[in-house]
C-alpha cells in the first residue's frame, strides 16, 4: 500500500513537472512574423484570388521553411512615401508597432513603395520635356528623402528585436514592356533615368539621371536593404505579365507569381549570405 501511495505521489509530481514545462514553453515562444509593407503591388490588387498576390506566395514558402509562421500585410493601394508615415496611424507607425511588440519575432520584411511619388501628370505628356524633368527631379528628391526616413525607422526597429531579419525593397517592373505603346519609352525613362542606366555613383554626381529605380537600389542598399529587381524581371513581357491589354498596369497572377519567385530567390541567396 505504501509503494502504491508512492508511486502515485511520484506520477501527480511528473504530471506537475510537466504541466510547467509545457506551459513555460509555451509562454515563452513568439510567432514569427513576415511583415509586407508598400502599395497597390504589395496588396495584391488584380491578382485573381487573394492567395494568388506576391506577398501570400513568398509567406507560403516562408512557413514551409520555418521562417515565418504568420503574415502582417499591412499594405494600401494608392500609398505614397508620404503617405505612408503620415499620422498616428500610418501604415509606417503600424509596421513600427509590430516589430516593437515583445511578443512577435519580426523575421523578414518586404517593402515596395515609390510608383505613386512620380508626377505622372507632368511626365507622361513628355518624359524628357523640361517641364517633366523638373517636376520630376522634385519629387525623386523627395522621395529620396522619404525612403531613407522609412527605412532608418525599419531598421532601428529590427535592430532591437530578437533574432535575425532579412529586409528586402523592390524596385518597379515596366508596366509597358514589349507593347510599343507611347507610354513605353517614358516608363523606360521615368523609372531608370534619362541616361537609362542604374548607377548610384555617376547619378549622385548627375541628379538629373536619377529615376524612380535609382533612388530605390540607391537609398535601399545605403540603408543595408536587398534590393529585389523587378525591372529586369518583367524586362519586356507586360502584355504576359500584367494586365496593360485591359489598360491596368497591376500585376496578373503569372507576373505576381514571378515577382514571388524572385523574393524566395533573393531570400535564398540572403540567408546563405548570413
Amino acid at each position: 500500500m505504501r509503494v502504491c501511495v508512492r508511486v502515485v505521489v511520484i506520477v501527480a509530481l511528473l504530471a506537475t513537472m510537466s504541466i510547467v514545462t509545457t506551459g513555460g514553453s509555451a509562454a515563452a515562444r513568439q510567432s514569427t512574423i513576415y511583415l509586407a509593407l508598400g502599395d497597390s503591388v504589395q496588396a495584391g490588387f488584380e491578382a485573381s484570388v487573394q492567395s494568388k498576390g506576391a506577398v501570400p506566395q513568398f509567406f507560403k514558402y516562408l512557413d514551409r521553411v520555418n521562417a515565418a509562421d504568420r503574415l502582417v500585410n499591412l499594405a494600401v493601394p494608392g500609398e505614397s512615401s508620404s503617405s505612408m508615415q503620415a499620422g498616428p496611424n500610418s501604415q509606417l507607425n503600424q509596421a513600427l508597432a509590430v516589430i516593437n511588440d515583445a511578443s512577435t519575432d519580426v523575421t523578414v520584411v518586404t517593402l515596395g513603395i515609390g510608383g505613386n511619388d512620380v508626377p505622372f501628370d507632368d511626365c507622361l505628356p513628355g518624359p524628357r520635356s523640361r517641364a517633366c524633368q523638373d517636376a520630376f527631379e522634385v519629387a525623386m528628391r523627395a522621395f529620396a528623402q522619404n525612403l531613407a526616413a522609412i527605412l532608418q525607422q525599419l531598421q532601428r526597429a529590427l535592430a532591437r528585436d530578437p533574432g535575425t531579419e532579412q529586409l528586402f525593397v523592390m524596385t518597379y517592373y515596366q508596366p509597358f514592356g514589349g507593347t510599343g505603346l507611347p507610354f513605353e519609352n517614358g516608363f523606360d525613362v521615368l523609372w531608370q533615368g534619362p541616361d537609362l542606366v542604374v548607377n548610384c555613383a555617376a547619378n549622385a554626381r548627375q541628379p538629373a539621371n536619377m529615376g524612380l529605380n535609382d533612388v530605390i537600389g540607391c537609398v535601399g542598399m545605403r540603408y543595408g536593404a536587398t534590393i529585389v529587381d523587378l525591372f529586369a524581371l518583367f524586362d519586356d513581357r507586360a502584355l504576359e505579365l500584367t494586365h496593360i491589354a485591359d489598360f491596368d498596369v497591376h500585376p496578373n497572377d503569372r507576373g505576381y507569381a514571378l515577382i514571388a519567385g524572385a523574393l524566395i530567390a533573393a531570400y535564398q541567396h540572403a540567408i546563405a549570405g548570413t
